[in-house]
């Protein structure tokens, strides 16, 4: 009996970080693509300048 409630700990606790992990991957990506996108216009002005 314990062990049963033990893996349903377990499998709580990992679908808990897997959240974490997936929302942390779509905030890293929602803010660098915005950042690439200035990087790349930056670029692209250096480019026109030279």
């Amino acid at each position: 009996m314990l062990n049963k409630i033990f893996y349903n700990y377990l499998f709580f606790i990992s679908i808990a970080i897997l959240e974490v992990l997936y929302i942390n991957s779509i905030y890293i990506v929602v803010l660098t693509i915005p950042q690439l996108h200035i990087y790349n216009s930056i670029s692209k002005n250096q480019l026109k300048i030279i």
